[in-house]
Parts: C-alpha cells; structure tokens; sequence
C-alpha cells in the first residue's frame, strides 16, 4: 500500500524531468537559430545573451515580489559570491552559444551529458564528499565517454569546428563549477535570490557587449529572445519539481538519453543535421557518460 504513493511520485517526477529535456532542447535550437549567420537569423553572441539574462531577471523579480519576498533581495548576503556566478554564468554561455553555432545539436547534447560527471569530479575535490576506488573508475567510465563523443569533431581539420567543441567543453565545465558553487551555498540563501542576483549581474556585464556589437533587433527577434529568457527560468522550476518529486536523482539519469533524440530531430529539421557514423559515435560516448554518471551517483548514494 505504502509502495504506491511513491511509485505515483516517481512517475511525476519522470514526466517533469522529460518536459525539462524538452525545454533545454528547445532553448539550445532557438540560440543556435538567433545567433548562427549561415542558418539562423545572425544577432550577435552578446546580444542573444544579454536579453536572455534581461528577460529571466525580469520574470524572477516578478516572482519574488509576487510570493512576497522582495526582502529577500535586500538582505542577500555573500554577494560576492553572486558576482562570481554571473560572471561565470556569462562566460558558460557566452561559450556554449558559440559552440552551438558550430557544432551539431547531438553534439552539444552529448557535452552536456558530460556535466555531472565534473559535478561528480568537482564535488569529490572541492566538497569533500565520499569517495572509493569504484567510483573512480565510474568516472574514468564517464571521462572515456567524453573522448569517445568528442573524437569525431576532432578528426576534421575546420579549425572553427574544433574551437567550437573546446568552447562547449570549457562551457560544461563552468556550468558544473556553478553548481559546486549553488549546492555549497543554496541553504545559506534563498535559491530563487541566487538565480536572481546571477542572471541580473550576468545581464549588466553583458550590456556594454551587447551595445557595443549587437544591433537593432526585429519584432519577430524580440519575441524570440523574450521567449528565451522566460522558457529558463521556466526550465529551472521544471527541474525542481523533478528533483523533488524523484527519491533518487539517479534514478533520472538514463531518461537524458531522450535528450539525444529531441536534438537529433530539431537539428534535422532546423539546420539540416543529417545522422552520419560520427553520430552513432557521439550517441555511444553520450551511453558511456549516463551508466558511468548512474554507477558514480549509486555509490554516492551508497
């Protein structure tokens, strides 16, 4: 009897985690079309990144003052800390968008997959958190998976393709040092006032950028980059409720692997990604990484 509560639970949290990797799949293609020159409409990095942090601060402002916690705001301490994650958060994008607009959708999906293997890396390291002789070798499992998804964008001599798949990499790396940085203070503050404080610092560093090189944007870009900027903060309280409603986030983990599918159709059907022997390399290095990051977190988890 007690089983099915739980069951019901596990079932949710699943259709929420998928949602969410339809969301992230969805803002990865409208990035790539806005900022790509050959098959997109061209705006400039800065500009996509600017209004996307200005339109996710706006909508997180809202919410804190709609729930009733604008104090909240003022009295954030460690801001620091917050300067640090929106600087860095801007550089992860700013990173990732490039990489986006040389690369393939599948490929981005499978450096994404490499995420929690250097939040699991990085935990390890910085966070002193459990650590044994099996889970180094799940995470040699997830690094092997890395080099087997990145070898294919390697192999070819465009040196603009190869300095995109080094932007991701670097990009996922930020993005893991981020979440070190969220998990060691998010019971100290309020998480919706660290995001807030984040994407405002993020938007005002990239303002000058933005000014400097980006261009009057049409109605039909404006409603893109609004759209943007809402459908992020909307992925973030998506995967909150995933998280919540999952007793394991582990459990979670091998459904991403639908995330390689929703890209691989986006891509085909947006910018003509045709699947190839370099894709079925990619999906098999994205395989490794999800059982090494299954085992690693499993033993975590004990």
């Amino acid at each position: 009897m007690n089983s099915h509560p739980s069951r019901k639970s596990y079932h949710r949290a699943i259709a929420w985690f998928l949602l969410s990797l339809v969301i992230n799949s969805i803002n990865d293609a409208v990035m790539k079309k806005l900022a790509s020159t050959g098959t997109g409409m061209g705006l400039p990095v800065y500009e996509v990144i600017f209004f996307r942090l200005f339109f996710s601060t706006l909508l997180i402002a809202t919410l804190l003052f709609w729930k009733g916690n604008a104090k909240a705001i003022k009295e954030a301490k460690h801001k620091h800390i917050y300067a640090i994650q929106g600087v860095g958060f801007l550089l992860g994008c700013l990173l990732w968008i490039y990489g986006l607009t040389q690369q393939k959708m599948t490929t981005t999906t499978m450096v994404a997959f490499s995420i929690p293997f250097w939040i699991l890396a990085f935990s390890v390291t910085f966070l002193k958190e459990a650590f044994s002789w099996r889970l180094l070798l799940y995470m040699v499992i997830c690094f092997t998976g890395v080099l087997v998804g990145i070898s294919p964008s390697f192999s070819t001599l465009n040196w603009q393709a190869n300095l995109g798949m080094v932007a991701l990499l670097l990009a996922a790396i930020i993005f893991a040092s981020l979440d070190i940085i969220f998990k060691a203070y998010v019971t100290r503050e309020s998480s919706l006032t660290m995001i807030f404080y984040s994407s405002l610092l993020g938007a005002c560093c990239s303002l000058p950028l933005a000014c400097y090189y980006g261009r009057m944007v049409t109605l039909e870009e404006g409603a893109w980059l609004a759209f943007l900027g809402l459908s992020g903060s909307l992925l973030s309280y998506v995967l909150s409720r995933a998280y919540c409603d999952a007793a394991l986030l582990s459990s979670l983990v091998p459904f991403r692997f639908f995330e390689m599918i929703i890209a691989s159709i986006l891509g085909y059907w947006l910018f003509g990604d045709a699947v190839s022997h370099d894709t079925w390399r990619e999906v098999a290095g994205g395989v490794l990484i999800l059982v090494g990051v299954v085992l690693a977190t499993r033993e975590q988890q004990g």
